[in-house]
């Protein structure tokens, strides 16, 4: 795999299997903890973050990364390419609701006493949204920002339209392994 399609693949996996397992993780636990005793307000930002949360997994998931990936690994069909700059602005506005419900949950916190294990675990819930979630999301707009140059769209190892870097390493392993054994 070619070093540009595997930067995109990385923070795409980061994102896919690390951090939004994580986060969905850490709001269930905190739902968890919800008692009768909590302040109502609290239960319902809790499901309006994981409503938020999962709007734009599933978003970036279903639509973003597969178009994204596509620029790499298939010839442009009909010379579609998707918007990067849309897409940047699509993903920041859910972005920037969900900082808002999160920033508006901890307020809550501070302003109505919430059980001991609920607190803790909002506590932990944002300093991983905070920490990992913010970082990796900063570091994906900035590859995506990298997208608006055409040049850096693709490698320049291409056959007919499609990278060839992971062709050209299998062909260069085969070689080596076959001297190797020679």
């Amino acid at each position: 795999m070619c070093l540009t399609v595997h930067k995109y693949r990385n923070s795409i996996n980061r994102l896919q299997k690390d951090i939004y397992p994580e986060l969905h993780s850490a709001l269930n636990k905190c739902k968890s903890f919800c008692s009768i005793d909590d302040p109502v307000i609290a239960n319902k930002q809790l499901d309006t973050i994981c409503k938020e949360l999962h709007s734009l997994e599933t978003y970036e998931t279903k639509l973003i990364f597969p178009a994204v990936l596509s620029l790499f690994d298939q010839p442009r069909e009909n010379n579609f390419s998707p918007d990067i700059e849309e897409i940047i602005m699509l993903t920041g506005s859910k972005e920037e609701r969900l900082t808002k419900c999160i920033g508006e949950l901890e307020t809550e916190g501070d302003s109505y006493p919430l059980n001991s294990e609920l607190f803790s675990c909002i506590s932990g819930f944002t300093s991983l949204y905070n920490n990992s979630f913010l970082p990796a999301k900063q570091l994906w707009r900035h590859q995506l920002m990298l997208l608006k140059s055409s040049d850096a769209v693709s490698c320049k190892n291409r056959e007919q339209g499609t990278c060839a870097c992971n062709k050209n390493k299998t062909q260069t392993e085969n070689i080596e392994h076959t001297e190797a054994h020679l």
